[in-house]
């Protein structure tokens, strides 16, 4: 559209260009740069959330192991003690004997 400004010289209208091309405006551009990079950092920050859920129930899980490695190795201990006090216990009826 050829507006009259300037003496008709084939000006074209500000208001015509920022209101039916305003998707293609340098500032509409920038807007729509702005909110891709939100989703974006918004994306990422979900993404870490998951990786920092994920690596608190790996170090739960790890404790978890550690804790039934120590049981285990404690009944072990208390096993082995029980074995060495049971040959003292035959060796002391058999000398009470």
């Amino acid at each position: 559209m050829v507006g009259s400004i300037n003496g008709g010289r084939g000006v074209v209208c500000g208001k015509w260009i920022t209101t039916t091309h305003s998707l293609t405006q340098p500032s509409a551009l920038k807007g729509r740069r702005v909110i891709e990079e939100e989703e974006e950092e918004e994306e990422e920050e979900e993404e870490e959330e998951e990786e920092e859920e994920e690596e608190e129930e790996e170090e739960e899980e790890e404790e978890e192991e550690e804790e039934e490695e120590e049981e285990e190795e404690e009944e072990e201990e208390e096993e082995e003690e029980e074995e060495e006090e049971e040959p003292c216990k035959t060796t002391r009826q058999n000398s009470i004997e």
